[in-house]
């Protein structure tokens, strides 16, 4: 690989987290960009200012979630919280929109804010009219926020800076809403979905149009958190139970002394720990070459008969401790 060409090399090449840590310190900085964002949120300028966090982790109605970023203002005595969903290229979650609408309806009903607003911060290459997301109440552009940063005349190294991180973020969904696509594996997706329906109509696959051989496939059921999924990783030959937001070493401790079991062994993956099952290997260029899915059939019989068991296994143990440990938001 070599080392990179710091020429070419973006200074921060940005992601949720860095637009999010971008926001939240602005939000606590500048009394012009509080005026604009209150401005956005349809509020009056009136409002103080309270408090403003990012990655919110908790539970509503015993369901686990996490908030990008979380704002707090008061207009006189009524306490508002502003609930953002920022994205730049990973797709919806199921039921995502919904779900933050849910939280703000909760935290009105449980008076802890007298009016909860929820808003989606993307760019308007990631932003689809017709889809779930749209059911925001508010929007905010990066191209938006960008315009903004851009009419900033004070601090200019530091304002220069933050456009270009925004810029990144326009050019990473962009780029991600690009992607090469073909025919082969649209069809083997096609194919797969409607082969896990007959399995099991309980098993929630989003339809989308995959990148060109793509081998992975993302899955969940309605009785999981929204911090686990279930991911067949064709080509890497296995189906992993993907758990966050979890103690790796509470885990597997617990794994080790409880919860083991023959044909499925647990490994760390990335932000989460992974329950998996081994299944026969799928190819990304099978998928790409192959004009009949039919022919994967039977490894994908085998792959969604690990996912079934892998629900059996979560459901067997949904109601210990270390699942259910966490606290309502």
């Amino acid at each position: 690989m070599g080392f990179p060409d710091l020429e070419k090399l973006p200074i921060i090449k940005a992601r949720e987290t860095e637009i999010d840590s971008l926001f939240v310190e602005e939000i606590h900085s500048s009394l012009d960009f509080r005026k604009w964002l209150l401005k956005k949120m349809g509020l009056p300028n009136s409002c103080k200012f309270i408090n403003a966090w990012k990655s919110v982790r908790g539970k509503v109605r015993g369901q686990g979630g996490e908030w990008d970023i979380l704002i707090q203002f008061n207009d006189n005595d009524k306490k508002i919280i502003l609930l953002i969903e920022d994205k730049i290229y990973s797709p919806e979650q199921p039921n995502q929109a919904e779900r933050y609408i849910e939280t703000a309806k909760f935290l009105e009903k449980e008076k802890k804010c007298d009016e909860c607003i929820t808003c989606l911060l993307c760019s308007k290459n990631y932003f689809k009219k017709d889809a779930p997301m749209n059911r925001y109440q508010k929007k905010i552009f990066y191209e938006e926020l960008l315009d903004w940063f851009e009419k900033q005349l004070s601090e200019p190294r530091r304002m220069k800076f933050k456009q270009m991180v925004i810029k990144n973020g326009i050019s990473e969904a962009k780029q991600k809403w690009e992607k090469e696509t073909d025919p082969n594996t649209t069809k083997y997706h096609k194919y797969y979905r409607k082969i896990a329906k007959k399995m099991d109509q309980n098993l929630i696959i989003k339809e989308k149009i995959p990148t060109s051989k793509t081998s992975w496939i993302h899955m969940r059921y309605g009785l999981f958190p929204p911090n686990i999924k279930i991911v067949h990783k064709g080509h890497n030959g296995f189906v992993d139970l993907q758990i966050s937001e979890i103690n790796n070493s509470e885990f597997f401790n617990w794994w080790d002394n409880k919860a083991k079991e023959d044909g499925i062994s647990a490994h760390t993956t990335e932000k989460s720990v992974s329950v998996r099952i081994e299944t026969p290997e799928i190819s990304k260029e099978s998928i790409g070459n192959t004009e009949d899915p039919e022919q994967h059939r039977d490894k994908i019989v085998e792959a969604l008969e690990a996912v079934v068991h892998l629900k059996k296994w979560y459901s067997k143990w949904k109601n210990e401790t270390i699942f259910t440990k966490k606290e309502m938001l």
